[in-house]
């Protein structure tokens, strides 16, 4: 039996530990018994509990930092001569800043392969045949690996500094060089890996699967049955933040409902976003018909609840939300660009925007004003989906990788 350490870098239930789980369970099919590796107790490790997943709590830290918040620096309305000292005090502030920050980078460092080394010496080299690490954003598995000398799968879920504006405490450059030394790099779409590599040498690209087989021809099956939304409910599902543009799917819901006042829109997670979000609604007089529904631990259920889904963030590394709602027969109108542009063709298999949310608002008008579209279109995602993101064919293809690194 295989036996698979996978490493995340965090311990909620959002997206990227949601494939992690799916993973993990498809790869039962083959024989491979999995560990996970988290920093922290979160929703992941009390999902692992309850499916009976091996899991280890251990402390690590990541090779990622927030940028210099420069934005904040107004510069409107002063005279040339105090423009010149608040730039200056800024630069200097920012240079402390740096050099505080490089003192602490180095101390993360030290911190990592301390632990590294305390956990590696828990294990035998018999207990582990391979080390995954599931983030871009987290080193932690390529020096645990090391320190086992055991073969490590490098898995980049995400536009680490487009779209979470993190930068790489080595630099970027460096940290993809050390990425590539992996036994193997995964990419869950082809945006991700042109992004972040020339040589696609040792890269492979694999689509995250959302579903069984079998679920999704339950949600075939029940596409025909059963009462249907009423057009013009749209959900938005995600991590409240400004990457995932929440604001702009309620900017487009106020410019649609002058036109269809029964429109409605269902915002789907948590975070810090929130107290924004609704001031936003309320300002533009859409508050009645915007619902927060918070985290939800199961979004096919809101799925369910709408005609149609969202997904408005620029730098989208794949977009499991989108594959999900491509599963449930639900049509999907993204930004194009990055891997939702990959998943989505336009007219097809979905709509694509990309002036902001005058366009979006046009498109989810075209919805509610065209049934047939709809219908088209859901037919047609539902056939590329079952295709392309099944947990069978996901797990299947890490599978192949595993097997090629220990077993080259």
């Amino acid at each position: 039996m295989m036996t698979v350490l996978h490493v995340t870098s965090y311990g909620e239930l959002y997206g990227a530990n949601r494939s992690l789980l799916d993973l993990v369970d498809g790869l039962r099919d083959h024989g491979v018994r999995s560990i996970v590796l988290v920093p922290c107790e979160g929703g992941l490790t009390a999902t692992c509990q309850r499916h009976g997943i091996e899991y280890l709590v251990w402390p690590f830290e990541t090779w990622v930092n927030s940028p210099p918040r420069y934005d904040v620096l107004d510069l409107n309305g002063i005279s040339s001569y105090r423009r010149l000292l608040r730039l200056a005090g800024w630069s200097l502030l920012n240079f402390r800043q740096r050099m505080s920050r490089g003192r602490g980078l180095s101390a993360k460092r030290l911190r990592n392969e301390r632990q590294s080394r305390f956990l590696a010496r828990s294990f035998s080299r018999s207990t582990i045949d391979l080390v995954h690490t599931h983030s871009a954003v987290n080193p932690f598995g390529s020096l645990l690996a090391r320190d086992l000398s055991l073969p490590h799968v490098w898995h980049l879920r995400e536009f680490v500094d487009l779209h979470y504006r993190y930068q790489f405490d080595l630099g970027k450059g460096r940290a993809l060089a050390r990425i590539k030394q992996s036994s193997a790099v995964i990419c869950i779409s082809n945006a991700i890996s042109n992004y972040y590599f020339g040589d696609k040498r040792n890269v492979s690209v694999v689509y995250n699967g959302v579903l069984r087989l079998a679920r999704f021809q339950e949600l075939l099956a029940h596409a025909g049955k059963g009462s249907k939304p009423q057009p013009g409910v749209f959900a938005i599902v995600g991590l409240l933040h400004a990457a995932k543009q929440q604001s702009e799917a309620i900017k487009a819901l106020s410019l649609v409902s002058k036109k269809h006042p029964s429109v409605r829109l269902l915002i789907a997670g948590d975070g810090s976003d929130e107290s924004l979000l609704r001031s936003l609604a309320a300002e533009l007089g859409v508050d009645k018909k915007v619902d927060f529904l918070g985290y939800v631990s199961n979004p096919f259920e809101v799925y369910k609840q709408a005609s149609a889904v969202l997904m408005c963030s620029r730098y989208e590394a794949m977009g499991r939300v989108t594959a999900e709602a491509m599963a449930a027969w639900r049509p999907v109108i993204g930004f194009d660009q990055a891997g939702t542009a990959e998943l989505i063709q336009h007219g097809f298999s979905g709509l694509l925007y990309r002036d902001g949310p005058e366009e979006l608002a046009k498109c989810m008008a075209d919805l509610i004003e065209n049934p047939g579209l709809v219908l088209n279109i859901s037919e047609n995602a539902w056939n590329i989906a079952v295709t392309r993101h099944t947990i069978e064919k996901y797990s299947n293809s890490v599978y192949q990788v595993y097997r090629k690194v220990i077993e080259p």
